[in-house]
């Protein structure tokens, strides 16, 4: 008599199980594994999905997906907007971020590239503060990459992004590189081809203004110190020193000797000597706040008082300019919001929007008198 019993045999590991039938004589019937991961099937079984809210009111996944999503081109009666709304509200139901973004071709994040060395802080530069500021307050993640604007080897991106924001000085080669990405990005006081926003201070009004202020003291003889090496990529060092050139010119104004040459170190006390000293200059204006704050340690190394011998001015009144003692006279720009502006506009971009402004927009500078400037010595 043959024995036509059959036997289940049930087999379990990590992450594994096993069904086998067999019949006497140890005969194959049927043999299946599978891998599992514990409950994660029951529990993603129980997650609320467009699915089982659709289901639950009785409308097709499509008309959810749009209602929940706010879709301005989807008409649905109140009714069944509520419904819908309702339901998702009772099942506790969390849109996948991810997934949307990527099926919309986007990831929801926002690259901010600037280059390496002082003047990146937000405390040193309240564009980035501005920036910051604006950015933390959005739901966009945020990815900082500080670039070398010395010749450095080019880096290819390490993924992609919504939107981009160029702050102070980048190669021309990372442009081209979104450009060929199609990543729409902006530049904050920067110039860089193919930028959907360019926010620049208006350098010609800046020396303007910090000109007029010396003259109404009462100085002919204005000395200029100009950009350290290192900053040489930056489009104000030239912009910047052309105005103070064209200015003094049509403003009777006597520009001593070395306004077109850079410090060649930290030390600035042989200059400064010599330019009052030998040149006469009973003022001058510094390229930007780390020249200003090197120019006062060495009018004190020097023994020169400021104002009562020479008076100062700085373009950008950043930290700690208003701190110093005398504290600076300062031509600034409103930086920080022009931070959050820049900021805003990369935002809008990385939705698939148009920024409000485009092309090239100058930031006008103001005057802002403090201890370091008086009228020259008698």
């Amino acid at each position: 008599m043959v024995n036509n019993q059959v036997q289940i045999s049930v087999g379990e590991g990590t992450g594994w199980k096993s069904l086998v039938l067999t019949r006497s004589g140890d005969e194959v019937l049927f043999s299946k594994t599978w891998r599992h991961k514990g409950n994660r099937m029951s529990s993603e079984s129980k997650r609320p999905t467009l699915r089982s809210i659709a289901d639950a009111c009785d409308i097709s996944v499509a008309a959810v997906s749009r209602i929940l999503s706010n879709d301005p081109s989807f008409s649905a009666r109140e009714e069944v907007r509520s419904r819908v709304l309702d339901e998702a509200s009772r099942q506790n139901y969390k849109p996948n971020v991810t997934a949307r973004n990527l099926r919309k071709g986007r990831t929801g994040v926002i690259g901010v590239f600037c280059r390496t060395g002082a003047g990146t802080s937000a405390a040193e530069s309240p564009y980035l503060a501005g920036i910051e500021y604006r950015l933390a307050h959005s739901a966009k993640e945020t990815f900082y990459q500080f670039v070398d604007t010395n010749g450095g080897p080019e880096k290819p991106l390490p993924f992609r992004f919504d939107a981009a924001i160029f702050l102070q000085a980048v190669p021309a080669h990372l442009g081209e590189q979104l450009r060929a990405m199609r990543i729409p990005f902006v530049c904050v006081n920067t110039r860089v081809e193919g930028s959907a926003l360019c926010l620049l201070p208006d350098e010609r009004q800046g020396a303007g203004i910090a000109l007029s202020h010396l003259r109404s003291l009462g100085h002919r003889r204005v000395a200029y110190l100009n950009a350290f090496p290192r900053h040489g990529d930056h489009f104000s060092v030239e912009t910047r020193h052309r105005a103070i050139v064209d200015h003094c010119m049509t403003m009777g104004l006597d520009l001593v000797a070395g306004h077109d040459v850079p410090p060649a170190s930290n030390d600035l006390s042989s200059i400064l000597a010599k330019l009052v000293r030998e040149e006469q200059a009973t003022s001058v204006i510094a390229y930007n706040f780390m020249v200003a704050v090197l120019l006062i340690r060495a009018a004190h190394v020097s023994g020169i008082s400021i104002p009562k011998e020479l008076s100062v001015v700085s373009f950008d009144d950043a930290y700690p300019l208003g701190s110093l003692y005398p504290a600076v006279t300062v031509v600034g720009v409103a930086a920080e919001e022009a931070g959050r502006a820049g900021a805003e506009a990369a935002l809008q971009l990385a939705n698939g929007e148009s920024p409000p402004d485009e092309g090239v927009s100058l930031l006008d500078y103001h005057l802002v008198p403090r201890e370091s400037t008086a009228p020259p010595p008698a």
